[in-house]
């Protein structure tokens, strides 16, 4: 399995490449240039370089999901977008929020305060704590992929921005002008 993702990710990022396994899975993969790259199997991750980084990443992740999920700064989106249009791949920019895990905590702490005021106002014994835990617990095991699948739909709807920001590039057009039409017309 290894040494058919190292020729994986060798056809992609160069014969030249170095890949490197990581202690704990992954790779660690060098371009010829300099550029870095580490690849855990899920996903590519802290990207240092140019074209040929992302120009890698990009294929490979077309030939490995179809669809590449990109996230991170305006400029990182935006190189992985222009290489998705001259690789024809789909990349779809998604813009996570920082404060959605401690809204997450928050909205955990107030169920748990809430559960735990119903539970000691019915039950007046230490049972209350085990109640408000089991409710908790409850309510965040069928909350949270409800959660999650919103926020991932709010974090593609702000990444939208993104691909509308950058030009489409089309084939170039099989039709020519004469230099005899383009006289005429006054553009020569």
């Amino acid at each position: 399995m290894e040494e058919d993702m190292v020729a994986f990710l060798h056809r992609h990022f160069g014969e030249d490449a170095w890949i490197r396994p990581l202690l704990f899975g992954g790779w660690r993969i060098t371009t010829r240039t300099g550029g870095e790259v580490v690849f855990t199997g899920d996903e590519f991750q802290n990207f240092i370089g140019g074209s040929d980084v992302y120009r890698g990443v990009v294929s490979a992740g077309k030939e490995l999901w179809g669809t590449i999920a990109v996230n991170g700064p305006a400029h990182h989106i935006m190189t992985a977008l222009a290489h998705g249009v001259e690789q024809d791949a789909i990349v779809q920019p998604t813009i996570k929020k920082g404060n959605e895990g401690c809204l997450k905590a928050f909205v955990a702490v107030a169920v748990y305060c809430i559960s735990f005021w119903v539970a000691v106002c019915y039950m007046n014994d230490i049972a209350a704590y085990f109640a408000a835990a089991i409710v908790t617990v409850g309510l965040g095991l069928l909350i949270n992929p409800v959660w999650e699948e919103v926020a991932t739909r709010a974090a593609r709807r702000r990444g939208q921005q993104y691909v509308d920001a950058l030009p489409t590039v089309h084939a170039p057009s099989e039709r020519t002008a004469k230099y005899d039409d383009a006289r005429r017309k006054g553009l020569l």
